[in-house]
């Protein structure tokens, strides 16, 4: 049996669940594989990982590319299924840096001009906040 690695640049992990109907028609867990996160968290040593990898099984990679969130996830850029263990900063160069739950960074703040800040200087906003 083959080996897989899922390279995630999600900061948080997840479970990708497959379900089938079980005893009253309630669903029922087919299959599930978690995938691990931590992509832009420092970990206990004080590294800011650009991604993670999580070992899977051939049942595990065929499971995940028939998921719909996992191909969602896929599209996106921020996960990976290769058949080769690689260097994960080269395996995630290409990949997208960060998703929206990733912590903010000093480059994540832009100046706001005096005149639209009240003529107040030095205010900041941060450019990947949501507005409404």
């Amino acid at each position: 049996m083959g080996k897989y690695y899922v390279y995630s640049t999600l900061t948080a992990g997840g479970e990708y669940t497959g379900w089938i109907e079980g005893a009253g028609g309630l669903p029922k867990r087919a299959h599930s594989v978690k995938i691990a996160g931590g992509a832009n968290l420092y970990n206990k040593n004080l590294i800011t990982p650009l991604g993670v990898v999580t070992e899977i099984s051939e049942e595990d990679e065929a499971f995940l590319r028939g998921n719909k969130i996992f191909q969602i996830h896929e599209k996106n850029g921020f996960v990976r299924i290769d058949s080769k263990k690689r260097d994960i900063e080269a395996a995630v160069a290409d990949m997208e840096r960060r998703d929206a739950s990733a912590p903010d960074v000093p480059q994540d703040y832009v100046e706001v001009p005096a005149a639209q800040a009240g003529n107040v200087t030095g205010i900041r906003r941060n450019r990947r906040a949501k507005r409404q």
